[in-house]
């Protein structure tokens, strides 16, 4: 097959939530003025096609960029400051892969949620949900109930679960947790 830059590539295909997801594209070019920082994969914002990407410098920000073989390139600012982007990136940690497995890998990552085999850090911050419970109706939070369809409340044994298998993680300590969750006052 051939993509709209007239290159061949293989398409490949996996299967996850219920539906086909291609994967595959050509490798981006950099341009005169750009600086590549490291290659990556992104997706398709339109049908998401898990594609090759490069993240690069140009005017003092930071870019990603992929083609898509059906929707074209897509560019998009990937942080806004490069000196903050290299500044932060002096806290980034290199790791191998994760002993502590909870999630099967059934498909490349972003389609395998959870602690799976591909995964390269442990947890960082735990968020523990204790109630999706609140008389507030924001749309774009994820607690409102009324949008789930279900109150979310785990029991005192499966919070307790939660706890033991996040020290499997950390068996000398050291992990933050945060409890959360719904309206304080409920």
């Amino acid at each position: 097959m051939r993509n709209a830059y007239g290159k061949k590539f293989i398409e490949k295909s996996f299967n996850a939530f219920g539906r086909t997801f291609k994967l595959g594209g050509p490798i981006p070019k950099l341009r005169e003025g750009e600086e590549l920082i490291r290659r990556t994969t992104s997706l398709c914002p339109v049908c998401y096609r898990l594609l090759p990407a490069i993240i690069f410098e140009r005017d003092e920000k930071i870019w990603i960029r992929k083609i898509c073989p059906e929707h074209g390139e897509v560019e998009e600012i990937y942080w806004g400051d490069a000196k903050l982007f290299y500044k932060a990136l002096r806290y980034e940690v290199k790791t191998k892969p994760i002993k502590v497995v909870y999630t099967e890998a059934k498909a490349p990552c972003p389609f395998t949620c959870g602690l799976c085999p591909y995964h390269m850090t442990y947890t960082s911050l735990a968020n523990i949900v204790l109630t999706n419970r609140c008389d507030l109706s924001c749309w774009y939070c994820f607690f409102y109930a009324e949008r789930v369809g279900y109150v979310y409340e785990p029991t005192l044994e499966e919070l307790r679960e939660m706890i033991r298998s996040l020290k499997k993680q950390y068996p000398r300590g050291g992990l933050a947790v945060q409890l959360t969750g719904g309206e304080p006052c409920l």
